[in-house]
């Protein structure tokens, strides 16, 4: 029994003269340490949203409380974590960031007949034929226009880092007859402009836009979006007169094919005078006779 109470006494003393060691050790208000690396070095460092510096480094923080580690590089993904560090404790954090992978690409090569035509992808002009345009994956709209030619629009589907071809066949527009009656369009306004490129065989012919002068062909005028009455003139040729639609900030081709106005012909000179000039002939030199 005695040797029972002289261990209690002993651990007691001991408790008593280490406790304030222990205590000590383990002060609340001492700060904690964070250390931080990552591959590749040279990192952002971000410690509760505050920028601290660059990788590798060692930072000192509030202990006994959790704290949030950002780490960020140019080209990698972003890395966070959440540390808690004790007083006086170091808590290691090691970032193995992520390369962001390249951005997709495809590519459409476009050609035409007529080579020389304008090309548009998704409504965007992006030069003359034949080109190759590099799209974002995916299904893209194609329209190619040439003077003279009907419009040709298709759908292409561009693969991920491969190559489609997209070949656009023109029509050409025939020549339209001179019309006999031509109506008369109020224009009617669409918000925005858009222009009107104008040519014509024969070149330099006379160019009217809703009945106001503005020059010769080839010619582009800048209208109101809406409808317009397009008359175009030349010296001995018929009139040449439609109605065309103008999108705002887009560009509406009109071609006019004029026809020649018919030669007069020379009226025949009459049997009658001709037998009149055939007597009066015959009685003058019987006369001189």
């Amino acid at each position: 029994m005695h040797n029972k109470c002289v261990c209690v006494l002993v651990v007691i003393a001991a408790v008593l003269i280490f406790l304030p060691a222990v205590s000590a050790a383990y002060d609340v208000n001492s700060p904690g340490y964070i250390d931080v690396s990552s591959s590749p070095s040279g990192a952002l460092v971000y410690i509760d949203g505050t920028y601290e510096g660059s990788t590798p480094l060692t930072i000192s923080v509030d202990g006994d409380i959790s704290h949030s580690v950002e780490v960020t590089y140019v080209g990698y993904e972003g890395y966070l974590t959440y540390v808690f560090s004790g007083p006086g404790e170091i808590s290691y954090v090691y970032a193995d960031l992520i390369p962001v992978p390249a951005p997709s690409a495809a590519y459409l090569s476009i050609s035409s007949n007529p080579s020389g035509a304008l090309a548009y992808v998704d409504g965007s002009y992006e030069g003359s034929t034949p080109l190759t345009v590099s799209v974002a994956p995916g299904s893209h709209s194609v329209r190619l226009e040439y003077v003279g030619y009907y419009s040709w629009l298709d759908t292409a589907y561009a693969y991920d880092s491969r190559t489609t071809s997209v070949y656009g066949s023109l029509n050409l527009v025939p020549n339209p007859p001179a019309p006999t009656n031509v109506p008369t369009y109020v224009p009617n306004p669409v918000s925005g402009s858009g222009d009107l490129y104008i040519t014509s065989n024969p070149s330099l012919a006379e160019v009217y836009v809703d009945n106001a002068y503005k020059g010769f062909t080839p010619i582009t005028v800048t209208a109101d979006g809406g409808y317009h009455t397009v008359r175009i003139e030349s010296s001995g040729y018929s009139g040449w007169s439609d109605s065309v639609f103008v999108t705002a900030d887009q560009t509406a081709t009109v071609y006019a094919a004029l026809t020649p106005n018919p030669s007069p012909t020379k009226s025949p000179v009459p049997l009658t005078c001709l037998l009149g000039l055939a007597g009066a002939a015959l009685l003058a030199v019987r006369r001189i006779i």
